[in-house]
This record gives C-alpha cells, sequence and structure tokens, in this order.
C-alpha cells in the first residue's frame, strides 16, 4: 500500500473510520518533510493493515491546516472514529513516529477479539 494524498472529502472521510489514520501535514517546500517521504512510504507498507497513512499538502488545502491547528512542519496528526488520537511535530525519525502510532493504538484482531468475548462469557456465566 502507498500513502494517500487527502483532499477535503477523502480527508473527511478517511477519518471518521475505526481504522486509525496517520495524517502526515506538508508542504513541497518544506525540506525536513521531504526527508521523512521514502521512511513513511515504508511505514505505510509495513503498516497497511493496521494503520491508513495519508498526507495533507497544507499550500493545497489550507483549511485543513487551519482547522488541525497546524502550526509546524510537518506535524503528524492521528485519528480515529474522527477523533484525534494524538499528534508528534517533527520527529527527529522515523523511529520515533512509528513508536507514536503504536503506543496510540492498541489493535485487536476480530479473531482475538472473539477469543476474548468467549473467554468472558465462560468466566462469567
Amino acid at each position: 500500500m502507498s500513502i494517500h494524498y487527502f483532499n477535503l472529502e477523502t480527508f473527511h472521510q478517511n477519518i471518521q473510520g475505526s481504522k486509525p489514520v496517520v495524517v502526515k501535514y506538508s508542504a513541497n517546500w518544506c525540506n525536513y518533510c521531504r526527508n521523512l517521504s521514502q521512511a513513511y512510504h515504508e511505514l505505510a507498507q509495513k503498516y497497511h493493515s493496521d494503520f491508513t497513512l495519508g498526507e495533507v499538502n497544507v499550500d493545497l488545502f489550507p483549511s485543513l491546516e487551519q482547522a488541525a491547528s497546524i502550526e509546524y512542519l510537518p506535524t503528524f496528526v492521528l485519528y480515529q472514529n474522527g477523533k484525534e488520537l494524538g499528534r508528534i511535530v517533527n520527529p527527529p525519525n522515523i523511529g520515533t513516529l512509528e513508536l507514536f502510532m503504536t503506543e496510540h493504538v492498541h489493535n485487536i484482531s476480530d479473531a482475538e477479539l472473539e477469543a476474548f468475548e468467549t473467554f468472558q462469557s465462560l468466566i462469567f456465566s
């Protein structure tokens, strides 16, 4: 999977879902944003089943930048079910971003959830 480049419509569609979405707010003129691009693509491939990774070009969509109160670039914001779960500004390396992503979201697979619910029903019935 690759990075999703959000516009106004696709941004709102994606952040409303139950799958966590990491949005990179960036601009073409931002050197550090460009420096993180390859590693961000690698994270998108690594976590494609757990996260949607996207990007908003703040020069093209300043209303999204303003709505999220973005002050510095790059800023990565984690959304789920239409709510912001957290943000990290100008991470020192991609490992820091990866840790941020995995710490803020606890994904349980359907099989794990079913096993837990079965276990609960046996214990408490």
